[in-house]
């Protein structure tokens, strides 16, 4: 077994790797905020972009029971047609909201673009272009 090929078909799992995620976030946050050199604008994106990651990362190792170990092409991040265009709804509101800005958030169009793109991705997953078989 390979550790780049280990998959979690577990919803609890998955519940727990989000989680996870979004502690790595809020470390991150809290090891920036010392820091006075950075703006907050800066500690803003960088955590924004490590979140962003990490969610790949998770993203890709979730897997469904009627899915095998194969690996799947670069562009299908979820199982589904309908999941892939909820998160890719979700991810461009965000990013709208988070380049736009609001009373919680400062305007960061670096991270709303970062935020864009990672819905992109949920959209060629929702489309699922043909896959060369070889």
């Amino acid at each position: 077994m390979q550790l780049g090929r280990t998959y979690i078909y577990s919803n609890f799992l998955k519940a727990i790797m989000i989680f996870a995620t979004m502690l790595l976030a809020v470390g991150v946050s809290l090891m920036l905020t010392p820091r006075t050199d950075m703006s907050e604008v800066a500690k803003y994106t960088v955590v924004g972009i490590v979140w962003l990651v990490a969610l790949y990362v998770v993203s890709r190792r979730f897997r469904t029971m009627a899915e095998g170990n194969a690996p799947r092409p670069w562009w299908r991040m979820t199982a589904s047609r309908f999941l892939g265009w909820a998160f890719a709804i979700f991810f461009a509101a965000a990013g709208i909201w988070i380049a736009a800005g609001s009373n919680l958030l400062p305007s960061n169009p670096l991270l709303g673009i970062a935020y864009l793109a990672f819905g992109n991705l949920f959209v060629m997953s929702a489309l699922r272009p043909p896959t060369c078989r070889r």
